[in-house]
């Protein structure tokens, strides 16, 4: 398999190859001469190679949101790995102090430590932390697990931030550009909004992980495609599999969630009217009020419409324009 190389290995670089029969990627993250994601097992030397989708998203995430994140507690260590290890010596015998201390450790680990969005990989644990104009990248794999040791163990360095996010960059749009096809896209429409919407949200707890994931991954998908190419999937999904009132609430309530009403589209009230026809025009009948959101927000995104909320006397069901639309899409099921 062809390796490709974004970057260069002596500062800092990306190569990679991907494996189509087994959608795994084998990956190497080189600074300053050394891939810190080189491992040694059963006597043979390895890189990193797994299905990445999920870090992928964890990725993009990150190179899009970098802001200035201090490590939250006081401690000892250069650089992020190392902060960690001493932070984690902390004790209370005070268990709100306690819980709240430790709470605080993992949330920040969830933004800046890839592992947490590993997956089962073997793969070095590695922090990401914006400081000023450079990105600390830091690893601490002194724990070897099932025979597994890693060439780099314990350390850090400082990557030029602009160098930082043109190699990542680089290798997400390479990586969507292999995987994600209008296949993949479809596929991840699917997995957004093929789950009850509405069971999701009144879960409670249980359920407030995957909604979080599945926002990101739409973020995730406007970001990488295109805000036109992901509406054309949900468009079509919302066609193919949206028949009944319950499925189109849900369909409603998801694409509010990810955001679909505040961008723009081509004849919004063209989309509106497939979803209200099967609201038969009245989505407070139906508890749907969901639709407020979404035909508001697409309506004033197309210039069409503007201070919805503001105007007590306007309702998208009794607007002359979608009743026609509904008309006509009626018309053409004859």
């Amino acid at each position: 398999m062809d390796k490709k190389l974004i970057g260069d290995k002596n500062q800092f670089a990306i190569e990679y190859s991907f494996f189509d029969d087994s959608h795994d990627t084998e990956i190497a993250m080189y600074i300053d001469g050394s891939n810190i994601l080189e491992f040694i097992r059963n006597g043979n030397q390895y890189t990193t190679r797994w299905d990445f989708d999920e870090l992928v998203f964890w990725l993009r995430k990150l190179i899009d949101n970098m802001v200035e994140d201090p490590y939250p507690v006081e401690c000892d260590g250069e650089y992020a790995a190392q902060k960690d290890d001493d932070a984690r010596e902390f004790d209370s015998d005070d268990e709100d102090e306690f819980e709240t201390y430790y709470q605080r450790l993992e949330d920040w680990n969830l933004r800046h430590r890839w592992h947490t969005e590993s997956s089962g990989a073997i793969l070095a644990d590695v922090y990401f932390q914006l400081v000023g104009e450079n990105v600390e990248i830091s690893w601490d794999n002194r724990m070897p697990e099932d025979g597994v040791v890693f060439k780099n163990e314990f350390g850090g360095a400082r990557i030029p931030k602009e160098l930082f996010y043109q190699v990542v960059d680089g290798f997400l749009k390479e990586y969507a550009d292999h995987w994600f096809e209008n296949t993949k896209i479809d596929e991840l429409t699917r997995e957004l909004f093929s789950r009850d919407a509405i069971e999701i949200l009144d879960g409670g707890e249980e359920t407030d992980t995957l909604y979080d994931s599945l926002v990101e991954k739409a973020e995730m998908m406007i970001s990488e495609y295109g805000w036109d190419a992901v509406f054309e999937s949900w468009k079509k999904y919302m066609y193919e599999n949206c028949h009944t009132i319950k499925e189109a609430i849900s369909f409603a309530t998801w694409f509010e969630s990810y955001g679909g009403h505040n961008h723009k589209i081509e004849n919004p009230y063209e989309f509106l009217a497939y979803l209200y026809d099967i609201l038969d025009l009245n989505p407070v009948k139906y508890d749907a009020q969901i639709m407020d959101d979404v035909s508001f927000g697409l309506l004033e995104a197309a210039g069409i419409k503007e201070n919805l909320w503001m105007d007590d006397y306007y309702t998208t069901e009794t607007d002359p324009e979608l009743i026609k639309a509904v008309e006509a899409l009626r018309k053409n099921k004859r």
